[in-house]
């Protein structure tokens, strides 16, 4: 399991650091005060999930004044698993943003892709 998956935010936020289940993810800016960021993550170390179970995947990104917390679920099957070649494969997550004013981020919209 060596996929690689990445990660981009579009909020207007100076993010610093990133972390999905407890791994910590450089983050850098694609292009000055653009609010995009990339992130590159590799699934290496998680195990392949049985029959009916699925990975709960825990996405902190905190930055100057504010946070967000996103939970999503995935799935591991092994590389050669017929499975594997069926749903929907995340390479990129897209999310349009808000902050309240305690500097906690919430997802209004979010695009899988």
């Amino acid at each position: 399991m060596n996929s690689i998956s990445v990660f981009r935010s579009v909020c207007l936020n100076n993010f610093r650091s990133l972390q999905i289940s407890g791994s910590d993810i450089a983050l850098a800016e694609t292009k000055p005060s653009s609010g995009d960021y990339k992130g590159q993550w590799n699934t290496k170390g998680f195990g392949i999930n049985k029959s009916n179970t699925r990975e709960d995947l825990l996405i902190n990104i905190q930055g100057v004044g504010c946070y967000l917390q996103k939970k999503l679920q995935a799935k591991f099957y092994e590389k050669n698993d017929r499975h594997a070649d069926g749903g929907d494969r995340i390479e990129t997550i897209r999310w349009k943003c808000k902050m309240d004013l305690a500097g906690e981020i919430s997802v209004l919209d979010e695009i899988l892709k």
